[in-house]
């Protein structure tokens, strides 16, 4: 019995060790600013950035949105739809910078190397639904970018 137990044990130790070790990598995009994302991917794959800021809206009545934007012909940015609930009267307290977490989707759709960039950004009410980085109160850099390589099916 103590034998089976302690085979259990390693068996738990090792799966321990490799869990641990394996989400640092699968959870890259948790407190620490930067872009997270991966640096390899096929055509046509979709695939997820993050971008991680410890930032606010600059102004009481504003929300933090920072755009995402792809060197590739399919372009796609943080310009679109953007839903903010964090608006307020403008009579609050102003907004304190907080680690600011968000994704965008994209599909590469042809073979080669692209640049990545997201910037910090902020919407304001009145300003016609549009990110501006103006907008954006940011500790640490504004911006961050990483090299993609896109290789074919």
């Amino acid at each position: 019995m103590k034998r089976t137990f302690s085979t259990a044990l390693i068996g738990i130790a090792a799966l321990l060790t490799v869990t641990l070790v394996a989400t640092p990598m699968a959870h890259a995009a948790g407190k620490k600013p930067g872009l997270f994302g991966p640096a390899a991917v096929t055509v046509g794959q979709e695939v997820t950035y993050t971008s991680v800021f410890k930032a606010a809206p600059k102004y009481r009545d504003g929300c933090f949105s920072p755009t995402f934007t792809f060197s590739d012909s399919q372009n796609s940015n943080g310009f679109g739809v953007v839903i903010c609930m964090s608006f307020s009267d403008g009579k609050g307290a102003k907004p304190k910078p907080k680690i600011e977490t968000d994704t965008k989707t994209h599909v590469f759709v042809e073979p080669g190397t692209y640049t990545v960039k997201v910037e910090a950004a902020g919407l304001r009410s009145g300003d016609g639904g549009v990110a501006v980085p103006k907008n954006a109160s940011v500790k640490g850099p504004r911006s961050y970018s990483m090299t993609v390589t896109v290789v074919a099916q």
